[in-house]
């Protein structure tokens, strides 16, 4: 025998004696308990509830915000001040079915507008493109603007649907095509229809027929329809406590708050800017009304109803 198999040998028994120690410590341990039945079921259980809230979240339509207003209701001012928010996006006045920019005479320069020029060349079935290439836009807006960690608020051009044509529509052709894909969080402003009404008169912004005060009040009412109290804004309260007024708009839509909005607003370029041109946040004083006015005012069956519908002083006088 030589020395290699004697080492061997040697190496082997002490392999054998560490194994039988291994063992023999092993076999000393407290066995660890059995998992009943009902601990199993309770985790499984656990587990399918976590994949449920996943599952859920993944189904989740993303949200989008839009904010309601008739012409002359001071929207753009409140527009402005919802731009002012931090990382808070605005696009203004949406409306791609609305005619009312293309005017008459030649066509205008509308190089990134693909709708417009759609419209120019004739194209069939135009409407409905229209809201496909919107809702296609809208879709990579949201995602460019989540992913920079913002807000996007879409501002709708309401007087497009309730205020244009021989009859206004039932409901927002905006919220009624976006509802299926998002999560709609709408928000209305709204304005004493007596002073709308007077201020889209002399802009020569009573796009319906009739033109009078009756049918106006009317389309007010029907647009109304589609909000909760809680979902509407009034324009008076808003320059009365502009603070309090953006608080409650930055809640109704989950959007962060800062009174810094208040220094910046003027500085947010929105389109529709037809009223004030300053930079303030004040009262205005109602325009003279003529005898004629008041007296299709106070004959109005709609406007009673309307300034019941919002908490409304329904008293006019000549000054």
């Amino acid at each position: 025998m030589n020395k290699d198999t004697v080492e061997l040998g040697q190496l082997h028994k002490e392999l054998n004696s560490a194994l039988a120690l291994i063992e023999g410590s092993v076999s000393e341990l407290p066995k660890l308990p059995t998992l009943s039945s009902n601990i199993i079921q309770e985790s499984e259980s656990l587990l399918e509830q976590c994949e449920a809230v996943v599952a859920k979240k993944q189904r989740s339509k993303p949200v989008i915000r839009i904010i309601h207003h008739l012409a002359c209701s001071g929207g753009t001012l409140i527009s402005k001040c919802i731009a002012a928010l931090p990382n808070t996006f605005l696009l203004s006045e949406i409306h791609p079915t609305t005619r009312l920019h293309l005017g008459a005479g030649k066509p205008k320069f509308s190089p990134s507008d693909i709708t417009t020029l759609a419209r120019y060349a004739n194209l069939p079935n135009v409407d409905e493109l229209a809201w496909e290439i919107l809702k296609n836009n809208i879709d990579i807006t949201l995602r460019h603007i989540t992913r920079h960690g913002g807000f996007l608020v879409l501002r709708e051009h309401t007087h497009s649907d309730y205020c244009v044509g021989p009859k206004a529509v039932i409901s927002s052709q905006l919220v009624d095509n976006l509802k299926q894909q998002y999560d709609v969080w709408n928000l209305a402003t709204v304005r004493h229809p007596v002073d709308c009404y007077v201020s889209m008169k002399l802009n020569n912004w009573l796009h319906f027929e009739p033109q009078s005060f009756d049918e106006y009040c009317k389309r007010y009412l029907l647009f109304l329809k589609q909000f909760d109290p809680h979902q509407i804004i009034k324009y008076e309260d808003f320059v009365a406590s502009s603070d309090k007024t953006m608080t409650r708009i930055a809640n109704i839509l989950n959007l962060p708050y800062s009174p810094a909005y208040r220094d910046v607003f003027a500085c947010f370029n929105v389109t529709g800017d037809s009223g004030r041109g300053s930079g303030s946040i004040a009262p205005r004083t109602r325009r003279a009304l003529p005898d004629d006015l008041i007296s299709e005012i106070n004959a109005s069956a709609n406007y009673a109803k309307l300034v019941k519908r919002l908490d409304y002083d329904s008293t006019v006088t000549c000054s």
